[in-house]
């Protein structure tokens, strides 16, 4: 069965805005709120909300448009100052580093975007001043949602796999899901979180710790040195630094799991980072999620490589290289699979997804 938080980290959302904006919110209706993702403010322009629905441009007296309507509020700059206060507790200090790089982390793995006048030196970016553009992302756990996944691809143990799709499509879910279930019984996993903005944090489970924080080569490289970590989970893998460091620790014995933004299969084997991921051939599995809801296509790595190398479609996959499937992701009942403590030593033993 499928549970969702969305209710809690929506309050603590809602928590970070002015009251004017705050008490338009509250009397939309529950369908809105409670498919919200994105709460979007930005100086002098219409208030927005975007969430499975598409986006809307709330109004007075729980109404909505999908227009653009004259009676929209508009947060002004004194608004937005005060939302940003809000989201670093008072502390931009203490949130600088974030700020620079264009988020805030707050709440429980809460993230909101933000964006200004950047002061550089030598290329690099010093400060952020005059924030006029705030988007807050609702986070959600949902119990459950990568269940069809996990059952599906770690039946004969991990998988070092690659989740990618684009923005606002569940990769972050997904992975905080994946952490929950392969900690857990019955698999317990040792089970390790390189969160460097700190997104997956909130992730429940058992055999789990979280590298919070840490940039992603370091907090990987301390993981694999001092915690023994059968799988690691990475979310938004942006970098070669961060690339070369996971292919290092595969060559450790380490499996991991990671998230991409590549809008298509197309634009996985093109972008180069993606494609390095490929190439490297030390990716089991790629998973493209659409969008939230929608079926997850699974293919397997030596797939995608034959198809950059123009290899023809009648080479044998075999293992979780199986051939390329569809599988959906909603609500399923609990009940795991076997634990391979091997930890995938079978993997070569035919597996055709469906």
């Amino acid at each position: 069965m499928i549970k969702t938080d969305r209710n809690k980290n929506f309050v603590s959302a809602l928590a970070c805005l002015p009251p004017r904006l705050r008490g338009v919110i509250e009397q939309l209706p529950e369908e809105i709120l409670k498919n919200t993702l994105e709460i979007r403010l930005r100086a002098g322009r219409p208030l927005m909300l975007c969430g499975s629905y598409g986006c809307c441009f709330p109004t007075a007296g729980g109404q909505y448009s999908r227009l653009f309507p004259d009676n929209t509020p508009s947060p002004d700059k004194a608004e937005i100052a005060a939302v940003v206060a809000a989201l670093s507790e008072n502390a931009l200090y203490a949130h600088g580093d974030e700020i620079n790089a264009g988020y805030i982390t707050f709440g429980d793995g809460l993230r909101a975007g933000v964006a200004g006048t950047a002061a550089t030196d030598g290329g690099k970016i010093k400060s952020v001043r005059d924030i006029i553009s705030v988007n807050i992302r609702i986070a959600r756990n949902i119990r459950g949602a990568a269940e069809p996944l996990v059952k599906t691809i770690f039946t004969e143990g991990l998988q070092n796999t690659v989740i990618y799709g684009p923005p606002l499509c569940g990769k972050t879910t997904i992975l905080k899901d994946m952490a929950r279930l392969l900690s857990s019984y019955p698999r317990f996993y040792r089970t390790v979180l390189a969160d460097e903005r700190r997104e997956l944090s909130s992730a429940e489970g058992v055999n789990l710790d979280a590298f919070c924080g840490y940039p992603k080569k370091e907090g990987i490289e301390y993981a694999v040195r001092a915690f023994s970590p059968e799988v690691i989970i990475c979310d938004e893998l942006g970098t070669q630094a961060e690339c070369d460091a996971i292919l290092k620790s595969v060559g450790c014995g380490v499996r991991f799991i990671v998230s991409i933004h590549c809008g298509s299969r197309e634009e996985l084997l093109r972008r180069p980072l993606s494609r390095a991921l490929v190439e490297s051939r030390a990716f089991d599995c790629f998973v493209f999620l659409p969008e939230i809801g929608a079926k997850a296509e699974i293919s397997a790595g030596k797939e995608l490589y034959d198809e950059i190398c123009g290899v023809g479609d009648d080479h044998d996959l075999r293992g979780v290289r199986g051939r390329r499937g569809q599988l959906a992701l909603v609500e399923t009942d609990g009940g795991a699979g076997s634990r391979n403590r091997a930890g995938g030593a079978d993997r070569d033993k035919d597996h055709i997804f469906s």
